[in-house]
C-alpha cells in the first residue's frame, strides 16, 4: 500500500508494474527481446507516484496494451484455415485421478 520510489524499486531488484508504478521504463519485452515482440509495437506503461493507485493503473493500461499486441498478431496471421493438433481424447496415465470440474 505503501509508496515506493523509483530508487528504493531499483536498489531492491523490484520487477513487473511495481517497478513501472514507479517510474522505471523497463520492459524485459523491450530490453531482451525474444519470441516475435520486436516485431511490435507497444508502449511501456509508467506512472511516477509509486503508490498502489499508480501499480493499478499501470495494471490497467498493460492489459490495453496486451490488447494492441494481441490485435497486431492477428493482423500478421496469414489467411486461411487454422487448426491446432490438439487431440479430441485425452487418457489420463494408469493410476492418474481424472478430475471432472
Amino acid at each position: 500500500m505503501g509508496v515506493i520510489t523509483k530508487e528504493t524499486a531499483l536498489a531492491y531488484g523490484v520487477t513487473g508494474p511495481t517497478l513501472r508504478g514507479s517510474g522505471v521504463a523497463y520492459d524485459v519485452r523491450r530490453q531482451e527481446p525474444y519470441s516475435v515482440y520486436p516485431e511490435f509495437t507497444f508502449e511501456i506503461p509508467t506512472r511516477e507516484a509509486g503508490d498502489c493507485l499508480a501499480r493499478y493503473q499501470v495494471r490497467m493500461a498493460e492489459m490495453e496494451q496486451s490488447l494492441n499486441i494481441i490485435e497486431q498478431a492477428l493482423d500478421h496471421l496469414p489467411p486461411g484455415p487454422i487448426r491446432s493438433k490438439v487431440p479430441r481424447f485425452v487418457h489420463p496415465a494408469p493410476g492418474r485421478l481424472l478430475l471432472h470440474l
